[in-house]
């Protein structure tokens, strides 16, 4: 069983790309993702929105459920949502 997602390129439909391929890793993610949020860990997905490949690291702090997105690419974070 392959961990890769395909995303399909629209007008291209027999062109496919590989979103496990990125500069920077999950852990590394995680690592950045922490630095940001003292919390620990409870779930990191690789994903693709809006042609951003994009980690979503999702930590339980003391201030609740804080879901963070981090560029694959660059390691800036893109996004930080706190859960009501």
């Amino acid at each position: 069983m392959s961990n890769k997602k395909y995303i399909n390129q629209g007008q291209h439909k027999d062109q496919q790309i590989s979103v496990t391929k990125t500069a920077i890793t999950a852990e590394q993610a995680i690592s950045i993702a922490k630095k940001e949020i003292d919390g620990t860990v409870t779930k990191v997905e690789k994903d693709e929105d809006d042609g951003i490949i994009k980690y979503e690291v999702e930590l339980q702090s003391n201030q609740g459920e804080v879901d963070i997105d981090i560029d694959a690419n660059t390691g800036k974070i893109i996004e930080i949502d706190y859960e009501d």
